[in-house]
């Protein structure tokens, strides 16, 4: 018994062992195994100090100022904080020599752990894994958490496998970063890779390019849930294919986010790409330019197989091809079967066709565009249809425009507000002119906003889409563009037209 007593409290003992921190320092002339000694002890590597780190205490690894150049990738697949002892994350560098990829975290193994506070510089990827800066591939149970936070990702490469700044797997999380100037020759996210449910949270992703594939800042690839980018800024990136911004598919989740600056040059959505039963929601897509020769358009937008655009401001987007199919400064649709949803869709361009939005025929009648309660204001295109235009004249059923305003928009040739919406059902929208529109129930009329010119595009008391609108069963518990009940039970308990429904001044509301 007393030898049963003494093997459990050693085991015990073991398991409540307290974390040892393994010290780096890049200068230290004499390192002593396991560098845990402080300072005069480090390891002059980081990956002398991981050799040493133990899983089982949870170990930390904290790492002095310095450049450290590489000779080979630091692989980790142990549960351990690998830590930066500085609060300028200029201060310590790791460096990847254009060689060698810097960090690969997991390889598939069941770890937790943190990369904390790192500039990570000139790393490469070339082996088809991706993550030109980081792979971080932490494993699939349930539990694991790899983290990477107040990290600066700058200037990595990804010639095959993409993700030429950071490949995220499941369990992975990128927060509190900036990711800048990274490439992916092939085939995608020159900034991230987001796969298999990681998560991408409050960072700014810059000047990075996929010159071979699609997401010029972020692509979500390869797994039925890819993942979710919240509360970031993606600025300024490029793609020759889809996406400048962002790739988003596989059930991905764009939220809160700003995308601003982007370019695509050839299929489409200078600022987002999105479709396989993907979200972008709450976000504003502004500045965004599209251009291309055999397929394009979607300057802020485009939607293309089943996804869901929710609650979010495209404005001042340009689709900037000549070609008449190439159009759409707001949003492309093509055979999308994707529904649009409580957006402001305003002061986008077009060269040719559809300064707000345009919508194609891919020859399936069950993937249509549903449109419903969005304001298309202050669009223009040079050729036809200066808010909406659709590329065909058979009806489709599947192709819905329902409480929607389309005003104020200008084009240099015909269709000022729309251009050949026979391809649509039209019903409860606000529009000049309603005539030949298939559907019912149109107000012919000036929706009355408070402000068009200072874009304020709420209602007014005296505007005829104040409970005007029709309902579907979506707009239960749902809310308008601010935020507000979209049946608002105290003020007629009918939905409005548009993007906004209409509060009177000093009403008392309840959100939910």
């Amino acid at each position: 018994m007393q030898k049963i007593v003494v093997a459990l409290t050693s085991a015990l003992m073991v398991c409540m062992a307290a974390a040892d921190t393994h010290y780096v320092d890049l200068y230290n002339p004499v390192p002593v195994p396991p560098y845990t000694n402080g300072w005069s002890s480090a390891a002059n590597t980081i990956t002398a100090a991981t050799a040493h780190a133990q899983t089982v205490a949870f170990d930390v690894v904290l790492v002095n100022t310095g450049v450290y150049v590489l000779g080979a990738t630091i692989t980790m697949n142990k549960s351990i904080d690998i830590i930066a002892n500085s609060t300028n994350r200029q201060d310590v560098v790791v460096d990847g020599a254009s060689a060698y990829r810097c960090f690969y975290f997991g390889s598939g193994v069941a770890i937790t752990g943190s990369l904390q506070g790192f500039t990570i510089q000139h790393g490469l990827a070339s082996d088809g894994d991706g993550g030109g800066g980081i792979r971080c591939y932490p494993g699939t149970a349930a539990g694991n958490r790899f983290t990477i936070a107040n990290c600066t990702i700058v200037s990595n490469a990804a010639t095959t496998g993409g993700g030429g700044g950071v490949w995220l797997f499941t369990n992975s999380v990128l927060t509190n970063c900036t990711v800048i100037t990274n490439t992916s020759a092939n085939p995608n996210g020159g900034g991230i890779v987001l796969s298999g449910g990681a998560v991408v949270r409050n960072c700014w992703i810059a000047q990075n390019i996929s010159s071979g594939g699609n997401g010029g800042g972020v692509a979500f690839v390869w797994n039925a849930y890819c993942g979710v980018l919240r509360d970031s800024v993606i600025s300024n990136n490029f793609s020759p294919s889809y996406g400048g911004g962002i790739y988003v598919t596989g059930k991905g989740m764009v939220d809160h986010c700003i995308i601003v600056d982007n370019y695509s040059a050839a299929n489409g959505g200078g600022g987002v790409s999105a479709g396989g039963d993907s979200t972008v929601r709450d976000c504003t897509v502004v500045g965004n330019t599209a251009y291309g020769i055999t397929g394009g358009g979607g300057g802020g937008v485009y939607v293309n197989d089943v996804c869901l655009v929710e609650r979010c401001v495209i404005r001042g987007n340009v689709a900037n091809s000549t070609t008449g199919t190439l159009g759409g400064g707001g949003l492309k649709s093509y055979g999308s079967g994707s529904i649009v949803r409580n957006c402001l869709i305003v002061g986008n361009t077009a060269v040719k066709e559809a300064g707000g939005v345009w919508v194609g025929y891919a020859g399936a009648s069950n993937k249509g565009l549903t449109m419903e309660n969005c304001t298309v204001v202050g669009n223009s295109a040079a050729g036809n249809g200066g808010g909406l235009w659709a590329s065909t004249t058979v009806p489709l059923a599947t192709n819905i425009l329902l409480n929607t305003v389309f005003y104020g928009n200008t084009a240099g040739g015909s269709g000022s507000n729309w251009f050949g919406t026979v391809a649509f059902t039209v019903s409860n929208c606000c529009t000049i002119p309603t005539n030949a529109l298939p559907g019912g129930n149109n107000l012919n009329a000036d929706p009355l906003f408070a402000g068009q010119n200072s874009s304020n595009y709420h209602l007014t008391a005296r505007s005829p889409c104040i409970n005007a609108g029709f309902y579907s069963d979506w707009m239960t518990n749902a809310v308008d563009m601010d935020g507000r009940p979209r049946i608002n039970q105290r003020y007629g308990g009918i939905v409005d037209i548009g993007a906004y429904e209409f509060i009177p001044q000093g009403a008392l509301i309840t959100l939910h």
